[in-house]
């Protein structure tokens, strides 16, 4: 995994923040009021988004996105929205096997 690229998907239904951890809902804000991210309710729904480069997984982290000590954290790098979004891929969250044209990967950086 380490070295592979992930896609990420949006969610198909809208997000409660309210059940949200309270740091990541402020990180949220913060990242959204400095146009860094499109807010959730712009971005399509159960559509590919965009990419992220997994560079390493780790046990322990101070992330603040990092869940507890019970899970594997994967740690992220150059992610990408794409211009137009790909069909998405129903199911649980798993590594897939996707083709992806070069006129596809033709993104826009984000952060």
């Amino acid at each position: 995994m380490i070295g592979e690229r992930l896609l990420i998907m949006s969610s198909k239904v809208d997000v409660d923040l309210s059940t949200t951890n309270v740091c990541w809902k402020d990180e949220y804000f913060k990242l959204v009021n400095n146009g860094s991210i499109q807010s959730l309710e712009l971005l399509p729904k159960g559509l590919i988004i965009g990419y992220v480069d997994v560079i390493a997984i780790e046990k322990n982290s101070d992330s603040l996105w990092a869940a507890d000590d019970s899970y594997l954290k994967y740690v992220l790098a150059n992610p990408h929205l794409f211009k137009t979004p790909l069909p998405g891929v129903h199911g649980q969250p798993r590594p897939i096997n996707y083709e992806i044209s070069n006129e596809e990967l033709l993104s826009i950086p984000t952060v």
